[in-house]
């Protein structure tokens, strides 16, 4: 299918990301991981939350995340652009024409 197309775009997760207690923030990367996991796993699907995301990671094709705006308790939603072996900066093109168009880069969640 890329083969016809500059580039395809798909969320780059299930919903929002996973909230992160303050705890865990200044815990120690188990922690962390423990946190992504538990929220990870309380998805149906069999890969997760980030179930959009393994096709393109295992087949290597070069994907670019983008912010989109936030959820209702306001934390980050995504989306990720992918694109043919070698079309790098042509995602990083897209990309960039996106952020200025819509400004999600310049807003961060409340923490």
């Amino acid at each position: 299918m890329l083969s016809t197309v500059d580039a395809f775009l798909y969320p780059a997760a299930i919903g929002r990301a996973h909230p992160i207690s303050k705890e865990a923030q200044y815990g120690s990367m188990a922690e962390v991981n423990g946190a992504r996991d538990k929220f990870a796993n309380s998805f149906k699907p069999p890969l997760g939350a980030n179930v959009y995301t393994y096709p393109a990671d295992l087949s290597g094709t070069p994907t670019m995340t983008l912010p989109v705006g936030f959820s209702s308790e306001g934390l980050p939603l995504s989306m990720q652009i992918a694109g043919r072996p070698l079309i790098e900066p042509t995602l990083c093109r897209i990309g960039h024409a996106y952020e200025e168009a819509t400004g999600w880069y310049k807003k961060h969640p409340n923490v």
